[in-house]
């Protein structure tokens, strides 16, 4: 967004944390994801960082562009971080509901399942 003055900057939008993906709980460090009015993603896999661009359309998202860092985990988290990572390709549905909201491929089982929290991810 941006105005005679300059560029402003989005309002706060929720962190999303994910609660779990394709139906398996996740593990501590959880997965959050944020997605700003600019069409920006941030967050992280529990483990790295993660940020890139998205588009909506009706009620599909696609995000993309995304970097990661490169740091490792153990075993469990590296799985639940691939699995995460799987969950975002290409188009996905999305519903919101309150505090929660549900993204992924359905098609694959890999349907991430999140709530929202106002603080920005740091």
């Amino acid at each position: 967004m941006s105005s005679e003055s300059g560029p402003s900057m989005p309002a706060p939008k929720p962190v999303w944390v994910v609660e779990s993906i394709g139906g398996v709980p996740t593990i501590d460090p959880k997965p959050e994801i944020s997605l700003t009015e600019d069409g920006r993603v941030v967050g992280t896999t529990g483990i790295n960082r993660i940020m890139g661009s998205y588009e909506a359309e009706n009620e599909t998202v696609r995000i993309s562009g995304g970097g990661m860092t490169r740091m490792a985990g153990s075993d469990e988290a590296m799985d639940q971080e691939r699995r995460f990572l799987r969950a975002l390709e290409g188009w996905n549905s999305f519903f919101v509901r309150g505090d929660r909201l549900e993204l992924g491929p359905p098609d694959t089982g890999l349907v991430c399942v999140a709530s929202s929290r106002q603080q920005p991810i740091e």
